[in-house]
This record gives structure tokens, C-alpha cells and sequence, in this order.
């Protein structure tokens, strides 16, 4: 009896610290699978037409100065001017504020429609009167466009896929070991 006790307590030491590192090879394997990323497109000019192109598309113009970062609500291009209503940036848009330019930048889940539909200007001189912004285009001096990354995205997905793999393999060989080690 005192030997099927011991056996039994090894397997059931065996087991948990199974169960425990699988959970831990899971749970770090799963939480980076299937990442989306962008990239900038960083331009340094840019023109009326242009701006009319992404105004037109619904896109969100979030404006850096030197004296603050703001949402351009509203905007319309007058002539060689871009113009609209300045409003505070949320939590959400912060969050990529100061990407890497010409590197593949993460996605939040659930963010991908926010994110890849922000322009963000760079321009000195911008003219505001009561939250109404006057901004000459031609001291735009970058324009970023934000746009899906689908090299990087592939990327991952790939190695998401080996990884799970991978982690299914490890799970079923220790399964595997563990029912040929009990002895009947």
C-alpha cells in the first residue's frame, strides 16, 4: 500500500508542476499572438490637395506645435490654408502621440479603426483665436498618415502560429510522458 502511496504522490507532484508550467508557457505564449502594428509614412510637405484627400476620407488631424498638441475638428482647407476648431486630445489618441518613425509601431486590440485613421501635422506658426485655428500649409513641415503595417502584422501572425504550435506539441508530449510513467 505505502508503495502506491508514494507512487501516487510523485505523479501528483509530477502533475501539478505540469500543470503549472504549461499554464505559464500558454499564458506567456498567447499574450502577444496575433499583434496588428503601423507605420507612420512620415512626408515632409504636404499640400492642399492632399489634406483635402484625407479630409475627405473622415480622417481625425491632430496637430503638434510648439506650444501644444491638440484634435482639429472640423478642418477644411481654404486655398493654402488648413483651418478648424482646436480640441483636447483623449486618453486613447495619447497613446500615439510619439511613435517611431519608419518602425513598425503596436496596436492596441480594439484601437486599429482609431489609429489608422490619424494624420498627424507638424507646423510652426499656427494662428489660434478662441479655439479657431488658422494653420498656412506651408509651414506644415511633416505629416505622418498613419496605415496598417503588413509585413510586421505577417510577421506575427507567423510566429503566433509557430508558437502556439509549438506550445500544443509541448503540452501533448508531456501528457504523453505522464500516462506512460503511471504504472497500472
Amino acid at each position: 500500500m505505502k508503495k502506491i502511496v508514494n507512487c501516487l504522490a510523485n505523479w501528483i507532484s509530477f502533475r501539478l508542476i505540469k500543470y503549472y508550467f504549461c499554464f505559464f508557457l500558454l499564458i506567456g505564449s498567447l499574450s502577444s499572438c496575433f499583434q496588428k502594428f503601423y507605420t507612420t509614412n512620415t512626408k515632409d510637405t504636404t499640400n492642399s490637395a492632399t489634406l483635402k484627400s484625407l479630409q475627405s476620407e473622415g480622417k481625425i488631424f491632430i496637430v503638434h506645435s510648439t506650444d501644444a498638441d491638440f484634435v482639429l475638428n472640423n478642418p477644411t482647407v481654404v486655398g493654402e490654408s488648413f483651418a478648424g476648431y482646436a480640441d483636447s486630445l483623449t486618453p486613447k489618441l495619447k497613446n500615439y502621440l510619439n511613435p517611431e518613425a519608419d518602425s513598425a509601431n503596436w496596436i492596441y486590440r480594439g484601437q486599429r479603426d482609431l489609429v489608422l485613421n490619424q494624420v498627424h501635422l507638424y507646423a510652426n506658426g499656427i494662428f489660434i483665436d478662441h479655439g479657431k485655428v488658422n494653420l498656412d500649409i506651408g509651414k506644415i513641415y511633416r505629416m505622418d498618415v498613419y496605415s496598417p503595417d503588413a509585413l510586421a502584422t505577417k510577421r506575427s501572425r507567423t510566429a503566433s502560429i509557430v508558437g502556439i504550435s509549438i506550445v500544443v506539441g509541448v503540452i501533448v508530449t508531456m501528457g504523453a510522458f505522464a500516462a506512460s510513467s503511471i504504472a497500472y
